[in-house]
């Protein structure tokens, strides 16, 4: 989940967490959802990186172009491993067809009005909102499941929990966009900067504990 900021520290939490998931996953079944996990992490630290050298070296006017194309991979992958981890309570694919389906739906119609070099914010909002509402329901099955889970050692629940976290404090920097930005213009307070890095730190970290956990059931 990848976002252009002015100093890249999310790239350290997110080779961390790609480093964590090479060395607790190398025994993974490759039938596994968890196995995509060390490719898709080395990608999103690849891009962020990229994104960050292009904006900082090469001076490019804007990267949005960058992160819009890779919110449509980004949005798929997520709802990917969503199907597949709520498939051990319900199997209905139907549901993130249409997830996937309105994700590129919004993104093509932001391509056709505004253009890409403009964030593509209302593809960003749909792709959290879609999001939660897989993990609200994953949750739900959760709950009603009979089979007591050890929720603390549970490598699906905090790999969702990951996911919510960060698509809800997401959705909350894109409603209050204006407002956050005008905190930074008039008190210089970049509080948006300070969300995202909170809300990628605690994606991050639930990811690598999960992984962690994973880990420790194999052996």
């Amino acid at each position: 989940m990848a976002h252009s900021i002015p100093f890249p520290i999310t790239c350290v939490f997110e080779f961390i967490c790609f480093l964590v998931s090479v060395l607790s996953l190398r025994e993974r079944n490759k039938k596994d959802w968890i196995r995509y996990f060390p490719l898709y992490l080395f990608f999103v630290f690849a891009f962020d990186l990229y994104g960050y050298i292009e904006s900082k070296f090469i001076h490019a006017q804007n990267n949005y172009w960058l992160y819009n194309c890779f919110k449509l991979i980004d949005g798929w992958f997520c709802f990917l491993i969503l199907y597949k981890i709520s498939a051990t309570y319900y199997t209905k694919k139907i549901v993130y067809i249409l997830e996937m389906t309105l994700g590129a739906s919004v993104f093509i119609y932001e391509a056709i009005t505004i253009g890409f070099s403009q964030y593509f914010r209302l593809t960003d909002l749909t792709n959290n909102v879609c999001v939660i509402f897989s993990s609200l329901m994953y949750y739900y099955y959760l709950l009603k499941d009979d089979e007591m889970i050890k929720l603390s050692v549970s490598t699906p629940f905090w790999i969702v929990a990951g996911f919510f976290f960060f698509s809800f404090g997401s959705i909350t920097t894109s409603l209050f966009f204006k407002y956050l930005a005008d905190i930074n213009k008039q008190l210089g307070i970049p509080v948006r900067y300070i969300i995202f890095i909170a809300i990628n730190l605690i994606l991050y970290s639930c990811w690598s504990y999960a992984f962690i956990c994973r880990y420790k059931q194999r052996t």
